[in-house]
């Protein structure tokens, strides 16, 4: 009879634990079990996919505080985009990284080049060393996300993704791209309401991140170092703009926020202007602006500042 109680109590207490196990699994379930797994390349993108996934999928970014242009991945970052259901980024001229680390891959990660629709703008960079000792170089601009009208075309490329994706929710992304594009609309118009009478319209920059909006707007934008943010102006281009900013009675040089301003600040203070931020995007440490809302409040910013310049 004791033996008998004894394996009773033994099934018992094993059904009890079995019950303590199964809780403990639904308790350590991570946040957000079964949602997409988008994994974007860097800043624009990134807070453009947010906004559209909203809490139907995990959006995470693979450069964060870094430039994007010289980015190399890691053997992490690999990994990571293997377990992700896509990759979003804007285009191989400004994430130059990317067609190799696609080659990488052996998953079924779903590519999304935000830019495919869009015709990019060749210019030639001016102002450093090796363009003075042998002529100017034709480069492709990549900076697309500084004009909110192409932000428009980039929100539209990444929600047709989410809905390849996750047909069943395409009601719901449809709604987030087309609410974010509103906004994208009335950035663009506070834009054009700004400059549309402006007298002077050339604006001079550190690096010439800027070349879209100044298209969509009808500016002028002149830099010190080119397309590179990391290019080291030439003397020859240093005094031409410097002259430059006395004829044209030009206020304000700007230098961009992720990079070192000290080129403008050499050029105002031999000008005797003043020194301006404008943001480029391409990375913002500050985490109270990865949102759409963010995106929306530094391009505003940037009208601001620009307005001490186009007048």
């Amino acid at each position: 009879m004791k033996k008998k109680i004894l394996i009773f109590m033994m099934a018992l207490a094993g059904l009890v634990l079995s019950g303590c196990q199964s809780s403990s699994t639904e308790l350590d379930e991570p946040e957000g079990e079964g949602r997409l797994i988008i994994m974007t390349s860097f800043y624009p993108v990134y807070v453009f996919t947010q906004e559209v996934a909203g809490d139907l999928a995990n959006v995470d970014m693979m450069v964060k505080g870094a430039d994007a242009h010289g980015f190399e991945p890691s053997a992490r970052d690999l990994a990571t985009l293997e377990e992700s259901d896509a990759f979003i980024y804007a285009n191989p001229e400004m994430e130059t990284w990317v067609p190799t680390l696609v080659e990488s891959l052996s998953s079924s990660t779903l590519i999304i080049e935000t830019d495919k629709n869009i015709e990019l703008i060749h210019t030639e960079d001016a102002g450093d060393e090796e363009s003075d000792n042998e002529g100017h170089h034709h480069l492709i601009d990549p900076h697309t996300w500084l004009d909110p009208v192409l932000a428009k075309k980039q929100v539209t490329e990444i929600k047709k993704a989410l809905v390849e994706l996750d047909p069943e929710n395409e009601t719901t992304y449809t709604e987030n791209a087309e609410s974010f594009i509103v906004e994208l609309k009335e950035l663009n118009q506070d834009y054009e309401r700004a400059f549309e009478s402006a007298d002077h319209r050339l604006f001079i920059t550190q690096h010439a991140a800027f070349g879209y909006l100044a298209h969509r707007y009808n500016l002028i934008q002149e830099s010190l170092t080119g397309l590179s943010s990391e290019t080291e102006a030439s003397p020859q281009r240093m005094a031409e703009m410097t002259d430059l900013i006395r004829e044209e009675e030009v206020p304000v040089v700007y230098y961009n926020s992720n990079s070192n301003s000290d080129l403008a600040q050499t050029v105002a203070e031999e000008a005797s202007i003043e020194t301006e931020l404008l943001h480029s995007l391409e990375s913002v440490e500050n985490e109270e602006f990865h949102s759409g809302q963010g995106y929306l409040n530094l391009m505003r910013e940037n009208l601001e500042n620009l307005k001490k310049t186009i007048r």
